[in-house]
């Protein structure tokens, strides 16, 4: 794998860490009864721009790691003939 592919691959597997964690800072704070989402809670309020920019930067990175490995084996693949 190239080095850009592996770098974006590891951009995506962090932002699916923070997408977890948000997603895990959520549930538990709506089990607990203190999830706002008015925007009067910090926490809540991060943790959902944590949410957002994790799916966003993962899909992002994730795609394109994944057209990186595509095109760089399309570029040193044998002719068939």
């Amino acid at each position: 794998m190239e080095r850009t592919a592996k770098w974006l691959f590891i951009v995506a597997i962090a932002s699916v860490g923070i997408l977890l964690g948000s997603i895990g800072y959520l549930v538990v704070a709506n089990m607990l009864g203190g999830a706002e989402y008015s925007g009067k809670d910090f926490g809540g309020t991060f943790a959902s721009i944590c949410f957002i920019g994790g799916l966003v930067v993962g899909s992002i990175a994730g795609v394109l790691g994944a057209l990186s490995v595509l095109f760089s084996r399309a570029e040193t693949r044998e002719p068939w003939l």
